[in-house]
């Protein structure tokens, strides 16, 4: 028997929420699951902590999640969302990040889309909790904002599965820190299956980046799990270039301005470096003008598509640095 089926019959569905250090978010969570218009006895609430030390694991329980600890020493989403798989009764799947609450009406919308023909997954729009007052929440959920309605490549902010989908293609990719749910989706389109994406708030959401620091942070971390992505198996090839492309150009790049520097020249270099905002402000409103101007996203489109530009140099110290840890344990 299909797990979704055609009709006014709502099938069960194991909600899994993911988190670590979630103290302040995830009661939150599991009240908005509980609270969804959706039957309470056809849900399963599971939380699965990937090594909290704030007590997030009690205040799960207490607000009435069945909770699950995973001990890695390397914990990621895709870790904690195969243990959700694993310890899921139903066959209809919805993952959520702790620091998320679930739209009211998304999933009686999400699982009436799956019963489609070759349907493995269905997810709405992600929102920012905090868009409205903090411009750093508001650029960085721009991303949701450029996406239409439709069929779609990959997953994204966790979203409902069809648990035998997920199953046989192998689940998540647990080495992957970065990119595992575009992972997922390759996988699951090479499977035959299709990914919904609807009009519908899925989630709010609290990306927690309220300064630049923290945002330069953000790109650190997310260098570190490019990296990661070069040294893990299993990763498909359009990935794996993805994450080359950084490199490729700083090992064009650097030995360029070695050599000057090497001959004498550290005022073109100065310079080189003077012009390196101005030449990606001309790139970043290129690349972002259909939204700018077409999809009516203003300034935010620009800011997004810039600040990833100029946040280059941090991502790939952050490559750079991960690397350097990777060799030591490699030589351990």
């Amino acid at each position: 028997m299909a797990p979704v089926q055609p009709g006014n019959t709502l099938p069960p569905v194991s909600v899994v929420i993911i988190g670590r250090n979630e103290s302040g978010n995830v009661k939150e969570c599991i009240t908005s699951a509980l609270e969804m218009d959706y039957p309470r006895e056809l849900l399963e609430i599971i939380y699965v902590d990937t090594g909290s030390t704030d007590g997030t694991q009690d205040i799960a329980r207490t607000a009435g999640g069945k909770v699950v600890e995973v001990s890695s020493p390397a914990p990621s989403a895709a870790l904690a969302r195969n243990r959700g798989l694993t310890e899921s009764n139903h066959q209809i799947i919805h993952f959520v990040d702790g620091d998320m609450t679930i739209g009211p009406g998304y999933l009686k919308k999400a699982v009436t889309r799956l019963a489609g023909p070759d349907m493995a997954s269905v997810i709405g729009r992600v929102i920012e909790r905090h868009a409205d007052t903090n411009w750093i929440s508001r650029v960085l959920n721009i991303d949701w904002k450029k996406k239409d309605e439709g069929y779609i490549n990959a997953p994204g902010g966790g979203g409902t599965f069809i648990k035998g989908a997920l199953e046989k293609i192998g689940g998540y990719n647990s080495g992957l820190t970065v990119a595992e749910e575009i992972d997922v989706g390759i996988r699951l389109r090479e499977a035959g299956y299709k990914i919904y994406l609807i009009n519908d708030v899925m989630a709010v959401h609290d990306y927690g980046v309220n300064t630049i620091r923290e945002l330069v942070m953000r790109f650190y971390v997310s260098g570190k799990g490019r990296f990661r992505i070069l040294v893990c198996d299993n990763v498909p090839p359009e990935i794996r270039k993805w994450s080359w492309n950084l490199p490729k150009q700083a090992a064009v790049v650097l030995p360029a301005i070695s050599l000057l520097l090497f001959s004498g020249y550290a005022y073109v270099i100065i310079a080189v470096l003077l012009s390196y905002p101005v030449v990606y402000l001309a790139i970043a409103l290129v690349s972002s003008w259909k939204y700018i101007i077409t999809r009516k996203l203003g300034l935010d489109a620009f800011l997004y598509s810039y600040t990833f530009c100029i946040m280059k140099p941090v991502i790939l110290l952050g490559m750079i640095r991960e690397s350097v840890a990777y060799g030591l344990k490699r030589l351990k």
